[in-house]
């Protein structure tokens, strides 16, 4: 979660810069955006890592690796697999660190890129689900016939009245 909490490791308030997605060990990761690759190599608590720049402006970071897949200065395009999921640096299991940071004044600020997990999801749930959908049938235009029967006649019974015990 982006924002302030505890830190699972060593137990002070710290703030955390990007958002967690668990996620198996090994599982693939791709790159959110295409972009350049400035960094990818161990970075401290952040364990292995690959910094995406994407503009002069924007740059993702994906953190906490078991396997970097690409060089620095290497183009990549959007949803290239890049690396795969890990739990090195400081990490307590298997999970994807990612951040999405912005050149400002004051350098390099990590944005909460919560609004656009939840986005980019939606896009990918809506088109696993359009991929999905099964074929539409089209509807019979042959005349269906019912066979002619004469109606039979059942005797009736009237309802009967049930009284409750005394």
């Amino acid at each position: 979660m982006f924002g302030w909490r505890v830190h699972p490791i060593s137990g002070s308030r710290r703030f955390h810069a990007g958002t967690d997605l668990g996620a198996p060990m090994g599982t693939p990761v791709l790159a959110a955006y295409a972009g350049k690759v400035a960094i990818a190599d161990w970075m401290g608590g952040y364990g292995q890592s690959i910094v995406l720049q994407h503009n002069e402006t924007q740059e993702t970071l994906y953190a906490h690796l078991s396997e970097i897949l690409v060089q620095p200065g290497q183009v990549i395009e959007q949803g290239t697999v890049i690396g795969r999921v890990g739990s090195t640096g400081n990490s307590t299991g298997p999970h994807l660190h990612f951040e999405v940071r912005q050149l400002t004044e004051s350098g390099w600020m990590a944005m909460n890129s919560g609004a656009q997990l939840e986005y980019g999801l939606a896009q990918l749930i809506k088109a696993l689900q359009v991929a999905q959908a099964p074929p539409q049938t089209a509807p019979q235009t042959t005349p269906q016939t019912t066979p002619q029967t004469t109606p039979q006649t059942t005797p009736q019974t009237a309802p009967q009245t049930i009284q409750p015990d005394s």
